[in-house]
This record gives structure tokens, C-alpha cells and sequence, in this order.
């Protein structure tokens, strides 16, 4: 029965190579950490449910996820208190503003619902467990048009 090996063979070929889930490096800037989260929400149940969940929590900083762990309570939190970003239908980093270690990162999105909405993006470089050098997320705000919109000010 040589055809079950070949077909599971073929499937392989086919299937291509697995993609990586993006998580913290110290190679990333802090652009490129707020980018990856933002993505990860747009497509938040692909491949599976909470997938872009599981990305964005990799992102959030030792402190961050223990006040907002375990995943599943995160998820929660972040479909109810940050909804405009799940399921998003585009992102765009606006500004990025890096004082030592820390830096806020501001972000216009496009909810699913077509509203725009401004969030600027709290992180912190340091010697985090398992990422040295690693920018993380601290935080997260919502900036409306009246504290300044997108505007980050230092």
C-alpha cells in the first residue's frame, strides 16, 4: 500500500511551508512590533479561533500579561475594551516617538464598522524574561479628537 505514503507526501509538497506567528525579537523596532500586533487582530481567528490573540499577547510585557492573563481573560479584554481593532479592516502607524527605553507608537485604524480611530501604543525595551533588548507592550489608549487625536505630545 504504497499510495497512502504518497499522497501524504504529495499533501506536504502542496501545502508549503509553515508560516511563522510573529512574536518579539529584538531585531524589531517598535513600528514593526505595533505593525505585527495590528495584523494579527485584522485576521485576530485565523487560522484558528484566538490565533491573533495568542500574537498580540506574545507581544504584551511581562507586566502587562499579569494584570491581563491568562490568554483567554486577555482575549476578553481586548474584544470588549479595544473592539475598533479586532477584525480590523486596515492599520497604519502614524508616529513614533522613542525616549530611551520606552516608546508610544500612535495608529489610525479602520474598525469593521468603516470608523477611523486613533490608538497610541505604550512600549518598553528591557530585560524581559526570554527577549532581552525585546520592545513590548505596556499599554494601549484610545485618543479621541478632543486629548489630540494621534498626536503624540513630549
Amino acid at each position: 500500500m504504497k499510495l497512502l505514503p504518497t499522497l501524504l507526501f504529495a499533501a506536504l509538497l502542496t501545502a508549503g511551508p509553515a508560516q511563522a506567528q510573529p512574536g518579539p525579537s529584538p531585531a524589531l523596532t517598535p513600528s514593526e512590533v505595533v505593525t505585527a500586533q495590528l495584523e494579527a487582530l485584522r485576521t485576530v481567528d485565523e487560522p484558528a479561533p484566538d490565533a491573533g490573540m495568542a500574537v498580540v499577547f506574545a507581544f504584551a510585557s511581562p507586566g502587562n500579561r499579569a494584570q491581563t492573563g491568562p490568554l483567554p481573560r486577555f482575549s476578553r479584554m481586548v474584544r470588549q475594551g479595544y473592539s475598533g481593532m479586532v477584525n480590523n479592516r486596515g492599520a497604519t502607524v502614524e508616529d513614533v516617538v522613542v525616549e530611551d527605553n520606552t516608546a508610544f507608537v500612535a495608529t489610525k485604524v479602520i474598525a469593521q464598522s468603516g470608523q477611523v480611530l486613533t490608538y497610541v501604543f505604550i512600549l518598553n525595551r528591557g530585560p524581559h524574561d526570554g527577549c532581552k533588548g525585546c520592545w513590548m507592550t505596556d499599554g494601549v489608549a484610545e485618543r479621541t479628537p478632543q486629548d489630540g487625536g494621534g498626536e503624540i505630545a513630549t
